[in-house]
């Protein structure tokens, strides 16, 4: 049986619904940082996905601390916990060479 399927429309539901999931790792890291007592660092920031795009091998840029950065690459889902997600291969190379920051 014949069907139509609209490819644009499911294309951006998934880039709406991974801006939500950036949004939210960004919110955690301010609350994260504010808890930590790191306040300062909040503005510091960077939701570099949102700014430049993708192809940096990670979405947000955050802190462990004012010398170690923390990069995040964020997967986000309306399915199961389990719901399986491609990886990059410019992702993968960089969480290699950034191996505990990432």
């Amino acid at each position: 049986m014949p069907r139509k399927f609209d490819y644009a429309s499911r294309d951006d539901r998934n880039r709406k619904l991974g801006e939500l999931g950036e949004a939210w790792v960004v919110g955690y890291e301010t609350v994260r940082l504010k808890g930590e007592g790191r306040g300062e660092l909040v503005a510091a920031i960077d939701w570099v996905a949102n700014r430049l795009g993708d192809g940096l091998g990670y979405d947000v840029k955050s802190f462990d601390d004012a010398e170690t950065p923390r990069y995040i690459e964020v997967r986000t889902t309306n399915g199961p916990a389990l719901t399986p997600f491609l990886v990059s291969q410019n992702e993968l190379e960089f969480s290699r060479e950034q191996d505990n920051e990432f």
